[in-house]
């Protein structure tokens, strides 16, 4: 991949402070990253929290992309905790963690560090003290007062700020920001997801694999176990959709996440409680997504906070799957409503639940659609390497 924009003579370091494979965010750091270094236009580093070092190690291709991976012993992504010395003990961290990347930033000649998300600062601090370049991404939406204070660093020591869509520049208050470019992210690859890839005999290898039958409607969500993502909401819509149709199944794709188990423990009660156990298929984390998602006849997002753009609505699109969304966060970005997907307020499962029925209930309907959203996630987004080298290109 080359479109000519800059010779291979800079590097640029990204890091982030939480690397997990069930994460969209490292997803897109991967991918923007592998294709920066395919095209030859920079050379690529990559700085992640030592106690990450198993998933990097697990990541396919990982040290394929990146020319040097270094990794920091103190750093970790900040999380909520009541215990007081926690706070202690992560400002500690965050200063040995500071000092760790300043002296691998003296010895190496990076050109601009990219921070993957908004609690990424180790690196844009170490870079700033260095008089480094600095692009940070903007990859969530959370409440101003929680954050005020990495906002106004961000603010502060960014050369450039990349929010992901234009609901998460206005709703972090950086829309007006000069700084401030709005990227959307990677659409799916389209190597992976392909819906010519699964052919009827593999889907129904699949389905059969996984105890579905071939008269069984399919309902899928994909999402990890963390209580943002709205499983509950899923499981409630599904109840409804097995009242119309008993035999229907419900997949649901995604694994647990470390701190947040009680979270995984209260869906698999609350399938007891709605009587879903019998529907109900929780398949845990997966490499084989794009297969499972071949498999479904509806596919749901029922986030219940500003999502900012997240994949898994365009993985859906790009597999030619009707989507019933929540009307939140970047979706609406990604979903023209009625056209190539559908959306409803947040909480409104009987909105969703008669959308996802009516899809069933009509196989034209849901090839109209998804026909319609490969054709628009692949026509409304590019790969979003070709705007953050200019925008490297532009700060060097």
């Amino acid at each position: 991949m080359s479109n000519g924009l800059s010779k291979r003579t800079s590097t640029v370091l990204y890091y982030t402070s939480s690397f997990s494979m069930q994460s969209g965010a490292t997803h897109n750091l991967l991918r923007t990253a592998r294709d920066i270094a395919r095209g030859s236009w920079k050379r690529v580093a990559l700085a992640v929290p030592e106690r990450d070092r198993v998933e990097v190690e697990q990541c396919s291709g990982a040290n394929e992309i990146f020319e040097k991976i270094y990794y920091v012993k103190n750093a970790y992504k900040l999380s909520l905790r009541k215990n007081p010395f926690y706070y202690v003990r992560y400002f500690i961290d965050t200063i040995l963690a500071i000092r760790q990347l300043s002296r691998w930033l003296r010895a190496n000649p990076v050109a601009v560090i990219h921070a993957n998300d908004l609690l990424d600062f180790h690196a844009p601090i170490a870079a700033w003290l260095h008089g480094r370049k600095v692009v940070w991404h903007l990859r969530t939406v959370r409440p101003i007062f929680a954050v005020w204070p990495f906002l106004w660093l961000m603010q502060k020591i960014a050369t450039r700020v990349l929010p992901v869509s234009r609901r998460t520049a206005a709703k972090m208050l950086v829309a007006k920001n000069k700084k401030a470019t709005v990227v959307y992210t990677n659409p799916p690859d389209r190597a992976l997801f392909d819906p010519e890839k699964y052919p009827a005999a593999s889907r129904a290898a699949l389905r059969q694999s996984l105890g579905i039958t071939k008269t069984d409607p399919v309902v899928g969500f994909v999402g990890k176990l963390v209580k943002i993502k709205g499983h509950e909401w899923f499981l409630r819509i599904g109840q409804r959709v097995v009242e119309k149709y008993p035999n229907a199944k419900l997949v649901m794709i995604g694994g647990p996440v470390t701190g947040h188990e009680k979270y995984a423990e209260s869906i698999m009660q609350l399938a007891g409680a709605l009587n879903l156990n019998g529907n109900l298929l929780f398949t845990g984390f997966r490499k084989d997504v794009p297969a499972l998602i071949a498999i479904f006849d509806v596919m749901l997002c029922t986030s219940i906070y500003d999502d900012p753009f997240p994949g898994v609505v365009l993985q859906g699109m790009a597999m030619e799957k009707p989507l019933v969304a929540t009307r939140f966060g970047g979706v609406p970005e990604q979903i023209d409503d009625g056209v190539n997907g559908f959306l409803a307020d947040p909480h409104d499962t009987e909105t969703m639940a008669a959308l996802v029925i009516k899809l069933l209930a009509d196989p034209a309907l849901r090839h109209q659609i998804g026909a319609a959203a490969r054709r628009d996630v692949y026509a409304k987004f590019q790969e979003d390497c070709f705007a953050i080298n200019k925008i490297y290109d532009t700060i060097l």
